[in-house]
């Protein structure tokens, strides 16, 4: 069993988070990335999450493999044929399995037991799929 699909939009990375100290005295996380990053994670969630119901899958409780090929926007003059530049693949690919837990294909993201991740030129987005391991 598994489940494809593909979502349009410039891909973000999910960075650190900085910890604040409340006049209270409580640890308050905030995701440095900020709005770019929420507005690419809800993207990618609703995406999902219409994509669970018309393929008809179910939230998944045991491994996983996930294959991830993001498209890049190209720049004018590229260094390389493949884009060897920020953001790291491995922050972007953090944000979509946020946002792919978020969405119910899994129960926690740590079902991943078998990870591939690309970066390429191209309409910018990302094309997901999952498979039961």
């Amino acid at each position: 069993m598994s489940i494809t699909f593909d979502v349009t939009g410039d891909p973000k990375p999910q960075g650190s988070k900085r910890a604040f100290v409340t006049k209270h005295g409580k640890a308050v996380l905030v995701e440095s990335a900020g709005e770019p990053l929420k507005d690419w994670r809800t993207t990618v969630t609703v995406i999902a999450s219409n994509e669970i119901r018309r393929q008809t899958w179910t939230t998944v409780d045991g491994p996983v493999s996930v294959t991830l090929n993001f498209r890049m926007k190209e720049p004018a003059r590229p260094k390389h044929p493949t884009p060897a530049v920020r953001p790291d693949l491995d922050k972007l690919v953090r944000a979509v399995l946020d946002a792919l837990t978020s969405a119910g294909v899994w129960m926690d993201d740590s079902q991943v037991v078998n990870l591939t991740a690309t970066k390429t030129y191209g309409q910018p987005g990302v094309e997901v799929t999952v498979c039961l391991s």
